[in-house]
């Protein structure tokens, strides 16, 4: 499949944003979020891409000469997105507010694989 015919097809922004969506949702070599992962690719690419505030975000993980601390900063973001946060929610928080939702509301016992990921556990999957 020719490369040029599937940027022209999906455009020149989103051409820009699909290394780092598939970087950040993982493949066979990299760690993968849980319900977001292989089987999902789609939706996060969706989600990614069709959100403008999205592109400066992925811009810096795609540049090379960036520092380690806006790399990490620009992937928390887009995770607070992809797990339905608003701008200015941190991961620690969904976290948290998703497990007390699962007790609150819950008749099995709740899993931490459902849960949004940590800051620390998503730093190091954005690294």
């Amino acid at each position: 499949m020719p490369i040029c015919a599937v940027c022209e097809s999906i455009g020149e922004t989103v051409s820009r944003q699909l290394l780092a969506v598939h970087a950040l949702n993982g493949c066979d070599s990299t760690s993968a979020i849980y319900g977001h992962g292989k089987i999902g690719k789609g939706s996060v690419f969706r989600k990614i891409t069709k959100n403008s505030d999205t592109l400066p975000l992925t811009d810096v993980l795609s540049l090379t000469h960036v520092a380690q601390s806006q790399v990490a900063e620009a992937g928390l973001k887009l995770l607070v997105l992809l797990y339905g946060g608003k701008p200015g929610d941190t991961l620690d928080h969904m976290c948290c507010t998703a497990y007390m939702n699962l007790i609150a509301t819950g008749k099995t016992r709740a899993r931490p694989e459902h849960l949004p990921p940590t800051e620390r556990a998503a730093y190091f999957h954005v690294l």
